[in-house]
């Protein structure tokens, strides 16, 4: 009896620690399972948390790019205004210079034109900015507007006058003054001078007619075959309003011999059969060359 007591409580042991070595293995596996699940779980927040810092860092860089372009746009809308302040300011400089010198100009013009006034003033300095041919008169002169500058010009009375050059003349003073001479070809000796007309004698009919030049007045330039318009001969030559206003012509019978102090007509040239020389010579500058 005793002997199977003591087997008893030795299986009893024996049970008791089999159970808590399942006990122990299943808190051992669970304490395990709860391990794994945990790193698990820290490691994806950890995953979470530096996909979140990337995320913040990208956005700050953005953030920091934006800032950037709009105060590099800034400083340039600074230099562009600073650049346009410049610009005016200079301006107003040059503007102000320029309505300098303009004022010392009228002071100056008027000084030298207030003996031949009265004038209207204002048009007289306008005169400066305006085309050429343009005037401002009074009852005795008047100011014209040239390519050089401006002219002053004492208004004529005569300017549709006309004279006959008898063949007899040497000079006439009135309304210009000019020299007439004949001349035998073998004595004469042409000069190169444009303001001279030596003219062939044969071809002349006398009495010559001296006077202004008229609108549609044609003749043959020398050295030319075809006719040509004395206005457009006048543009070519460039000639100014004073000059066109006081030019003078010579005709034989209805053609124009020469324009005064300028160009004779082809027609009238000297040639191998010349045998006598009318020679044209202006005593005075009267077209203002």
């Amino acid at each position: 009896q005793e002997v199977s007591t003591e087997q008893d409580t030795s299986e009893e042991q024996s049970s008791f620690l089999d159970r808590s070595k399942e006990v122990l293995g299943g808190m051992i596996e669970s304490i395990r399972s709860a391990g794994e699940a945990a790193f698990d779980g820290l490691s994806s927040a950890g995953n979470s948390l530096i996909s979140l810092l990337n995320q913040m860092s990208d956005a700050a860089g953005g953030v920091l790019s934006n800032l950037a372009n709009q105060a590099h746009q800034v400083m340039n809308t600074v230099q562009q205004y600073a650049s346009s302040l410049a610009e005016t300011v200079g301006l107003e400089i040059k503007q102000a210079d320029k309505k300098k010198e303009q004022d010392k100009k009228e002071e100056i013009l008027y000084e030298l034109l207030k003996h031949y006034g009265p004038f209207s003033w204002r048009d007289i300095f306008s005169l400066f900015d305006s085309e050429v041919g343009r005037y401002v008169a009074n009852s005795e002169f008047r100011i014209v507007r040239e390519r050089k500058g401006l002219f002053l010009s004492k208004i004529s009375e005569n300017l549709k006058e006309q004279l006959l050059i008898n063949i007899n003349d040497t000079v006439l003073t009135y309304p210009i003054s000019i020299k007439l001479s004949i001349h035998d070809i073998k004595d004469f000796k042409l000069i190169k001078n444009s303001r001279l007309a030596a003219l062939d004698y044969s071809k002349l009919h006398f009495p010559l007619i001296l006077r202004p030049w008229q609108k549609g007045d044609v003749f043959t330039p020398l050295g030319m075959k075809g006719k040509k318009k004395i206005s457009d001969f006048m543009i070519d030559e460039k000639f100014s309003t004073y000059q066109k206003e006081n030019t003078w012509v010579i005709c034989s019978l209805d053609t124009i011999v020469c324009i005064v102090g300028y160009r004779i007509n082809d027609e009238f040239k000297l040639v191998p059969e010349t045998e006598k020389v009318y020679l044209v010579e202006p005593l005075m500058n009267e077209h203002g060359k």
